[in-house]
């Protein structure tokens, strides 16, 4: 599974708290996940109404958490999740579109080709981008006038009887 997300890294705290972020939301993430621990996304807010209105909408993930930067406790419990688990920020490694293309170049080509049934030429001009919402990688295709936003995951797991 191709993950786009930058490791956080405990430095990023000062950076992201000078940038105007308050709070951070924890979040499930199974492209972090590896064998030995789960994947968390944390997810950074310059208000923190809208990191309560986000937490509010993940309640369906147990390992949410809400993460103040005022709150000394919320800032030593982001350190120590930093330190200790599978955490990654918003922030794509560089070049992420293009190692994602390099991985999946194959599986992209044969998901156009059999799933959306677009025939286009090695020529052709062919578009993909990397979108992160809600914790969910989104490959985003485009081709000629054609656009689609679709789960990476469905391109990386689908698999065609040629």
């Amino acid at each position: 599974m191709f993950n786009p997300l930058h490791p956080f890294e405990l430095r990023f705290i000062g950076i992201f708290k000078r940038k105007g972020v308050t709070a951070f939301v924890k979040q499930s993430y199974k492209r972090g996940n590896t064998d030995n621990a789960p994947g968390f996304v944390f997810i950074h807010f310059e208000k923190l109404l809208a990191a309560q209105q986000y937490f509010d909408v993940q309640k369906n993930d147990p390992h949410r958490e809400l993460l103040a930067l005022n709150d000394p406790a919320a800032v030593e419990r982001l350190s120590m999740l930093i330190a200790t688990t599978n955490a990654f920020t918003m922030l794509k490694v560089k070049d992420a579109e293009m190692k994602a293309r390099k991985v999946l170049d194959k599986k992209i080509r044969a998901f156009i080709e059999y799933k959306l049934n677009w025939q286009p030429s090695r020529q052709d001009d062919l578009r993909f981008g990397l979108d992160v919402q809600f914790g969910e990688v989104y490959a985003k295709l485009k081709f000629r006038s054609k656009e689609i936003s679709v789960k990476l995951e469905d391109i990386e797991t689908s698999s065609y009887v040629l």
